[in-house]
Order: C-alpha cells, then sequence, then structure tokens
C-alpha cells in the first residue's frame, strides 16, 4: 500500500506541475491560486509541487508580490520552504517580505529568511548583515557570513571593507573570509594593512585573502613579504609563503616571478628579516632567483642566512635544482641540514611537470642511494607510488619482500592501481601484486583499495566505489 501511495503522489505532483504550466500560459492568476493552495499543504510531496511553481511556473512581480503576502500565515516548515521558493525565483521584490521574518521566534525560519536577503537583497542589506555575523547562534551566524559572500552589490563590498576596520577578532575573520568569496579585488589595499595586524587570525585570514585576490604588482607582493615577516614561525608563515607564491605565480613568466621578492629582500638592512624572507622567495623558483639563493650556501662560515639559503633550495617548487640538492645531501653545509635536502631530494623526484616518468624515477633511484636510514628509504619507497607506470611498479615490487619496507610498499603500489589506465592494460601482472597487498598490508584501507582495483573497481579515496 505504501509503495502505491508514493507512487500515486508522483503521479500527482507530475500532473499538478503540467497543469500548473498549462494554467500559467492561459490563466495566470488559475495557476498562481493553485500553487498558493499547495505551498501552504500540510502534506510534504504537495507543498514541494506548489513550491516547484513558484520557481518556475509562475511569472511577475505582481504574483511575487501575492505569494510574500502569503508568508506570515505559514507554518514555519511552510515558511522555510517558500522562502527558498523565493530566493531561487530571483526576485527583488520578495526582499522586504525576507527581511521581516530575520525576527522570527524560530531559528530555523531566520536561518532561511537570512539566506533569501543573500539571494534578492542589495546594499542596504549589508550592515544589518554584519551584525548578524556577531550573533550568538552558530547557524544564524553562517546563514549571514553565506548571505554577505552572495549579496548583488558592489556598494555592499564597501561597507565590508570599511566595516573590517572596526571589528573584533571573530567578525574581522569572517569580514575577511566574505571579501574572499566575493572575490573583492579592491579590498587589497585593507588586506595588506591587515596583514600585520596583531592579532595572528586576522594576519592569516587576510594573507589567505591576498592570495586569491591580490594581483603580482609591486605595493601588492611587498606589502605580503612584509606579512610574512609579521607571522609568526611555523604553521603561519608556511601559509604566508604559499599565499604569496600563488601571487605570484600569476605572473606568465617563471623568470619573473622573483624580481619584486628579490628586490625587497636587498632593500632589507636587517640579516635576520633577510633570512625571514629567503624561504618565500625559495617557494616561487626560477633560475635568477636560485643563483642569488645558492651563492649564499657557499658562504664560508654556517651563520642563519646560509641556514636560510638552504632551506629556501629545500622548497623550490620544481626539480631544476635537483642536482644541486643532491650535492648538499652529499656535502651538507652542516650536520643537520643534510635529512632536509635529501626530503626535498625525495619530494621533487616525483613532482609532475615536463620530465619524463623515467627521469623522474631516476632521480627517486639516487634518492634511495643518499638514503641512510630505513625511515628515510621508506620515504622513497611511499613516494614512488605517485609515477604512474610499470618501471615504477617493478622497482617497488621487491620492497614489499622486505618488512622494514613492506608497508610502504604496500601502499604505493596500491597508489599505482588507483590508476585505471596503468592498472587494466597491465591487468594479469597486476593482479599478482595487488595479491601481495592483499597479503601482507597491515592497513584495511589499503587493503580494501587492492581488493576493489582486482575487480576493475575505482577506490575514491572516501571509501566508496566508481563504477
Amino acid at each position: 500500500m505504501r509503495h502505491n501511495a508514493l507512487e500515486f503522489v508522483c503521479f500527482l505532483m507530475t500532473l499538478i506541475a503540467m497543469v500548473g504550466k498549462a494554467r500559467a500560459a492561459d490563466d495566470p492568476d488559475e495557476a498562481l491560486n493553485l500553487a498558493i493552495s499547495l505551498v501552504g499543504d500540510t502534506d510534504k510531496e504537495l507543498r514541494a509541487a506548489g513550491l516547484q511553481q513558484v520557481r518556475e511556473g509562475i511569472k511577475g512581480t505582481a504574483a511575487t508580490k501575492k505569494l510574500t503576502a502569503l508568508l506570515p500565515k505559514l507554518s514555519p516548515e511552510a515558511q522555510i520552504g517558500l522562502l527558498g521558493a523565493l530566493a531561487d525565483r530571483g526576485d527583488v521584490a520578495a526582499g522586504g517580505a525576507a527581511r521581516d521574518l530575520i525576527g522570527s521566534n524560530d531559528e530555523r525560519v531566520r536561518v532561511a529568511a537570512i539566506g533569501a536577503v543573500g539571494a534578492l537583497g542589495d546594499s542596504t542589506d549589508a550592515t544589518m548583515l554584519i551584525k548578524l555575523l556577531g550573533d550568538s547562534a552558530k547557524p544564524i551566524n553562517a546563514a549571514a557570513r553565506d548571505a554577505l559572500s552572495r549579496l548583488r552589490s558592489r556598494q555592499a563590498t564597501g561597507i565590508i571593507i570599511a566595516a573590517l576596520g572596526q571589528s573584533k577578532t571573530k567578525s574581522a575573520v569572517d569580514l575577511i573570509n566574505i571579501l574572499a568569496a566575493r572575490r573583492a579585488g579592491e579590498a587589497t589595499p585593507v588586506l595588506l594593512a591587515a596583514a600585520t595586524d596583531e592579532r595572528q587570525p586576522v594576519r592569516q585570514a587576510a594573507m589567505n585573502a591576498l592570495g586569491r585576490l591580490a594581483e603580482p604588482d609591486e605595493t601588492a607582493v611587498a606589502g605580503m613579504m612584509r606579512g610574512i615577516l609579521r607571522a609568526d614561525r611555523g604553521a603561519e608563515r608556511d601559509a604566508a609563503e604559499t599565499a604569496l607564491k600563488q601571487v605570484c605565480d600569476k605572473i606568465p613568466d617563471p623568470e619573473k616571478r622573483a624580481a619584486v621578492p628579490l628586490a625587497f629582500y636587498k632593500g632589507l638592512a636587517d640579516s635576520g628579516d633577510q633570512a625571514g624572507i629567503l624561504p618565500a622567495i625559495g617557494r616561487i623558483g626560477g633560475k635568477s632567483a636560485f643563483e642569488f639563493i645558492d651563492r649564499l650556501t657557499t658562504a664560508k662560515e654556517h651563520n642563519a642566512l646560509s641556514d636560510a639559503a638552504v632551506r629556501a633550495l629545500c622548497l623550490w617548487p620544481d626539480a631544476s635544482i635537483a642536482d644541486r640538492l643532491i650535492d648538499l645531501t652529499k656535502h651538507p653545509i652542516e650536520p643537520a641540514q643534510r635529512i632536509k635536502t635529501l626530503q626535498a631530494v625525495i619530494r621533487v623526484a616525483a613532482l609532475h611537470d615536463k620530465r619524463s616518468n623515467a627521469d623522474r624515477l631516476k632521480l627517486l633511484k639516487q634518492a634511495m642511494e643518499l638514503a641512510q636510514t630505513d625511515s628515510e628509504r621508506n620515504l622513497v619507497v611511499r613516494r614512488a607510488g605517485t609515477i604512474h607506470t610499470m618501471d615504477a611498479l617493478h622497482w617497488v615490487l621487491p620492497y614489499i619482500d622486505q618488512p622494514a619496507f613492506a608497508q610502504k610498499a604496500c601502499e604505493s603500489v596500491a597508489e599505482m592501481g588507483h590508476h585505471r589506465e596503468l592498472r587494466e592494460p597491465n591487468k594479469a601482472e597486476f593482479d599478482l601484486a595487488l595479491d601481495k597487498v592483499i597479503k601482507i598490508s597491515r592497513n584495511p584501507v589499503t587493503v580494501d583499495e587492492a581488493e576493489r582495483y582486482k575487480k576493475g573497481e575505482t577506490f575514491n579515496r572516501a571509501n566508496k566505489k566508481e563504477e
């Protein structure tokens, strides 16, 4: 009986939609009345049919006004549905009714009303939405952030920028993230100021936003360099350096990307600041940057600047300096640097760039020769999984039979098996490798991957399959 009832409801919804479209063409008032009668119905399916008509079947501002007049009379569930349908409808004439329901006693209705204002409102709503960022209810905060991100008004961007300078930490972070979501490039000057703010969350949000919004001109790049120096060492500074690289990468010519950062470095008087900037330049890369930084690694005495120069080379964005990294691994300026430079060789070896897979594997084999501990060798074995060739598989397979490396080797084989274009043409050989993984791996996720690949399925890294 239940199955039949559902079939009937589906049939009825289809029929209502068809009738609604016909009536909308022949008698708009009758179609509107039908929709009004349905949107307040207690039956969810019938209400959904009416809301669909609101979205697509009924046209005109006059109809919008009649629908909004219905809002105060509806149950909270029906109000939520109609607010969503009106937002999708896109007629700004519904904006006023949505604003009125922001004061509802039902939090769910408030959230829906805020969402509708985000879709239908204008710059006059920005100040109200900014105030809601400070609401004690998290759903209201989230709805206000989303609404401000979507508000269709360039003037609203100016209001958000003005509010940023007067905001407490949490609201300031919210406003910065909103500006980034709005792709508000005009906010760059205020974001550059925020990048050196005394509050760490504000600085980090500003640098992240600049990474998305700033253009690679001298003012923006130099301002972001100052933000890097202001950032705390560790995760914050790493993120700030990555943001700067995002901006510099917008310059089409790779050899010109480090020009402003290098000029900024040369303008610094303090050697500590110079050392603080070098890793950021290393992330950007380029021939001129390498030549400048590498000279600092050849200093006769080890100091903070030469140490920062080595770190900069270890952060290089490509394998163009692999030979220099290998040399530094063999002959480190000081012993502790050997591990850093070896890890850098392992990282760049398998980067997907213009090199062939054979060249990637060759460099990885060189890294294995440089490795001195099982921990280092395991890094190399695991990195091999990113090279999707049968030669790489053949190189990794023997490590499955060595207990010290077996688990990482299993992970690498499974990583290669994820790629159907490699696995399927070599199915017989790959199946034998996957059988070893299934037998030896102690990681249930890796075993599950291998079992799926044997069956011709693709594991999507969320423990689900794609046929």
